[in-house]
């Protein structure tokens, strides 16, 4: 059946509005939230400059840090050899842009299952309020391999579900080729991908058949070999690629105690991000609300359907706290309403995201690395769910208030409760969206500040100087990984820009390979060494973040490790830690 539906004038102009919104967004986010680069961009440089456009698709020679994704080396590879390291804009650019052409399509994609184009606003609207802090973390650590990947995933889903469920083959080709794209991107596009596409087609068998029953032979031969073509390469992709060995703990290795300290300990800190009061509020309400509702006795009226909106608002405010509860909550609200609804379409289409949701939350569990970044993928699912659910919720309440708003005052009332409801949404929200942006500028001025001294001494320096550059052992505080799991605050005083090896690369890519690098990872020994580095001559010490310009101007180890005769020679100072440079004299 092909995919219609109108769009009365109002809805016209919102979507201008939101188009130009995007644009807004988008000038604003390259221009006063600028990223400059960080740890793995230089690795991905030097590997661009190392290798040529081909080796991308070679599976030795287009690993980059322990993994395989062709479509992002290629990025890579484009990126470098046009921008290079010496102009951030198309680098974030090309972040922000990928973005929010996936959240778009998320939207889309919403907009396209509920039937609803209130569905689009939903999903994309609530990104910024109930998923904050993952936005913050997405363009603090600026990572291209989440953008890219579900830029294509998202369109892969809009265009994949109108091919597969209407029988037009050119959408299906196209969602097919996204779906490519987007597992050539990173690796959990495959779960994304292939749930939507399989879990739809076993669910909605008799749409799909119908709607590709008289299409002719050919046509649906080549839309199956399509299929088959995604299949090999994701297939030929999960097991060339040593993600999954290196991505998730070694079950075998660990006691029982040791994998449930760090079960229960993703739980804690994923669900502190997910499962925040305003996530709660846009992402679990409406589906509580998709369950209650089949429980009324004797039908819903107006009454009943704010009452139970005001109940599962209450409810997932309070209550709604833990992964577990909402991963089941997930499951449940589709299941409940392909039982008890007479219109079953939609909730079995939503079927497979649901699940995927709660693949992805259980995968989490087991994974090595502790970052908000990781939730980027689940984020969209959950988008595309709580979009849907909202658009449905919100018709039905329209529904049933629809004779009351033709009377003047009643729709009257009923506007100002509604504006006095979002704004005092919007007041509750200010303060942590003001903290975000703060903070995010102040992300952005720490690796500017890295950025420019790393330039500066590339620049000055004389031939064969040394660099003797920090670690986080130095003070006592294990490995860089450790330090994702401690709050922004703090990363944001004590985390490196570049650690050790990647200032290396970052001078390579500026084609200083003369100058070498001295790594201070021993308290105990860090006078001498600084007093040795004294007597020879062209030695210098890079402080880049506030706990290292903290620490060398007081006292380790007892002892001043800053002499009088040692000199400043550049100080890069914007926002509230500065980076600097200093000779270390006789």
């Amino acid at each position: 059946m092909k995919y219609k539906y109108t769009k009365s004038r109002s809805v016209q102009i919102l979507d201008i509005a939101f188009f130009l919104g995007g644009i807004a967004i988008l000038i604003i986010f390259t221009t006063v939230y600028q990223m400059p680069f960080r740890l793995d961009d230089v690795l991905h440089m030097d590997w661009a400059r190392e290798h040529s456009f081909w080796d991308a698709f070679d599976i030795q020679r287009g690993e980059i840090v322990r993994s395989v994704r062709p479509v992002f080396a290629i990025t890579i590879w484009l990126l470098t050899h046009t921008a290079g390291i010496k102009h951030y804009f198309p680098w974030h650019l090309t972040l922000v842009g990928s973005f929010l052409i996936g959240l778009a399509y998320a939207g889309k994609t919403a907009r396209y299952i509920s039937k609803e184009n209130s569905a689009l606003y939903f999903t994309t609207g609530f990104f910024w309020l109930a998923f904050l802090p993952i936005l913050n973390a997405l363009f603090w650590y600026g990572d291209l391999t989440f953008t890219i990947e579900l830029m294509f995933v998202t369109v892969s889903w809009y265009y994949g579900l109108r091919g597969l469920l209407e029988g037009r083959i050119v959408l299906w080709c196209i969602g097919i080729f996204s779906g490519i794209l987007a597992v050539l991107s990173k690796e959990p596009a495959l779960l994304l991908v292939h749930s939507a596409f399989v879990g739809v087609f076993v669910i909605r068998y008799s749409e799909v058949k119908k709607a590709w029953n008289e299409k002719p032979l050919p046509q649906k031969l080549f839309s199956i070999l399509l299929y088959i073509l995604l299949l090999v390469i994701s297939l030929k992709l999960y097991f060339a690629s040593p993600t999954k060995s290196n991505r998730f703990f070694n079950l075998d290795t660990l006691s029982y105690d040791q994998l449930s300290f760090f079960i229960h300990d993703r739980l804690r800190y994923y669900a502190e991000s997910l499962l925040n009061p305003l996530a709660r509020i846009f992402l679990v309400t409406p589906l509580v609300f998709s369950i209650l509702r089949q429980f009324i006795p004797k039908g819903l009226t107006l009454f009943k359907s704010l009452a139970v909106f005001l109940i599962s608002l209450v409810i997932c405010f309070f209550t709604i706290k833990s992964l577990i509860i909402f991963a089941l909550i997930l499951i449940v609200t589709p299941l409940v309403n392909i039982i008890c609804e007479k219109e079953k379409r939609i909730h079995k289409i939503l079927l497979p995201f649901c699940i995927a949701a709660f693949i992805i939350l259980a995968v989490l569990l087991i994974t090595v690395m502790l970052v908000k970044t990781q939730l980027t993928e689940l984020s969209l699912v959950l988008l595309v769910i709580s979009g849907v659910y909202w658009a449905l919720m919100s018709k039905e309440i329209l529904l049933y208030a629809h004779p009351y708003l033709l009377h003047k005052k009643i729709r009257f009332s009923i506007v100002a409760i509604l504006f006095i409801a979002v704004t005092g949404v919007l007041y509750a929200a200010l303060p942590l969206i003001k903290l975000k942006e703060h903070l995010l500028t102040e992300v952005r001025d720490v690796r500017n500040n890295a950025n420019e001294a790393i330039k500066w001494m590339g620049e000055n320096l004389p031939e064969n100087s040394t660099i003797l550059v920090t670690s986080p052992s130095l003070y006592g505080l294990g490995g860089a990984d450790e330090m994702t799991s401690k709050d922004d605050e703090y990363k944001l005083y004590a985390q490196y820009t570049f650690l050790q090896g990647y200032i290396r690369s970052y001078f390579r890519a500026l084609h200083r390979e003369d100058i070498s690098l001295g790594y201070l990872e021993d308290s105990l020994k860090l006078s001498k060494v600084l007093d040795s580095s004294r007597t020879q001559g062209s030695y210098y010490l890079f402080l880049q973040t506030g706990l290292d310009v903290d620490r060398f101007h007081g006292v380790i180890n007892r002892i001043h490790q800053l002499h009088k005769n040692d000199s400043l020679v550049s100080s890069f100072s914007r926002g509230a830690f500065p980076t600097m440079i200093w000779k270390l004299n006789k």
